[in-house]
């Protein structure tokens, strides 16, 4: 298993924690009142505060490592899978050689010894003491695929409403689907997944109900002029409505006025089933309603307080 430190700022508080455990555990000790007298810490990881972002130097592992070739006695070597750079001091005789050939920077002479020193990842500790130390995780040591894959997770952008774009669960179209039931849907499942959930954004179509004037309205998918299928009307005094369907399936509707049954009319596109007698979708009543299991229609008292039709 490949793993490394990785270091988080966003997570960092500055509290040097991870450095006095390296330097501490460089001198063979966990207190700092047990420093032996005399002896200096090696420096083989540092902080620094750069444009107002809190920075750790340490050594990157790097898996082609400049710093192993240009190491004239030995004392750096590369790992056989690749995964670092292993460090034996005993060997180094401080020519400096890894130093200028590290595009970090990191090698440091040891100032109390002759010889360099770097991050060797304690390969006799589980855990490197510099890790176990940061109470904020700013500092892991995880295998690296993992750390990649959770950092794609981190720096996905999560959009809601107007200002992104979402599969149609009708067209399979990709939309920008702005309406404001559809909007504050998405805002729950963006919210949802940002803090570490998974929501799939379901029965993705336009929705939108109207009050106006006292006239209820509502409308559902894609029931437009310029939508493809079979349309269907019906136009009373005080009520029009209108569906489509494509392929048998409700793809869309419009209810001005008599809205009692949009309900069961949503669940329909949502379980896009195939309505075998299109005529029975204008009824007052039809057949469906036996079929639909309990709560799956629309909740009329949330987006027309005022209307006395049934609640499912």
């Amino acid at each position: 298993m490949n793993r490394k430190i990785f270091f988080r700022p966003e997570c960092c508080l500055m509290c040097l924690s991870c450095v006095l455990a390296c330097q501490l555990h460089s001198l063979g000790t966990r207190e700092a009142r047990c420093i032996p007298p005399g002896r200096q810490p090696q420096k083989r990881l540092s902080m620094a505060f750069s444009r107002g972002t809190p920075w750790v130097w340490k050594c990157q592992q790097c898996t082609a490592a400049p710093c192993a070739e240009a190491c004239v006695s030995g004392s750096l070597r590369q790992k056989v899978d690749g995964a670092g750079v292993e460090h034996h001091p005993q060997t180094c005789v401080a020519c400096g050689s890894c130093f200028l050939a590290c595009p970090f920077g990191i090698p440091a002479r040891h100032p109390g010894e002759n010889r360099f020193a770097k991050c060797n990842l304690c390969p006799q500790e589980s855990i490197p003491p510099c890790v176990k130390a940061c109470q904020s995780q700013a500092l892991v040591y995880q295998d690296v695929s993992r750390f990649a894959r959770e950092k794609k997770k981190r720096l996905l952008i999560y959009a809601a409403g107007d200002v992104g774009e979402t599969l149609d669960s009708i067209t399979g179209e990709k939309v920008n689907n702005a309406t404001w039931p559809v909007a504050s849907r998405q805002g729950t499942i963006a919210g949802t997944n940002m803090a570490g959930g998974n929501l799939a954004c379901q029965h993705n179509f336009p929705t939108n109900p109207l009050n106006l004037f006292g006239v209820h309205v509502l409308a559902a998918g894609h029931c437009n002029e310029e939508a493809e299928g079979e349309a269907l009307a019906e136009e009373a005094k005080g009520s029009y409505r209108r569906v489509l369907l494509k392929s048998g399936r409700l793809t869309g509707f419009i209810l001005i006025g008599e809205v009692s049954r949009a309900g069961f009319l949503l669940s329909l596109m949502k379980k896009k089933e195939i309505v075998s007698d299109p005529g029975e979708l204008l009824q007052k009543t039809f057949s469906y309603q036996k079929r639909l299991p309990r709560g799956y229609g629309y909740r009329h008292g949330s987006l027309f307080p005022d209307f006395p039709g049934e609640r499912r």
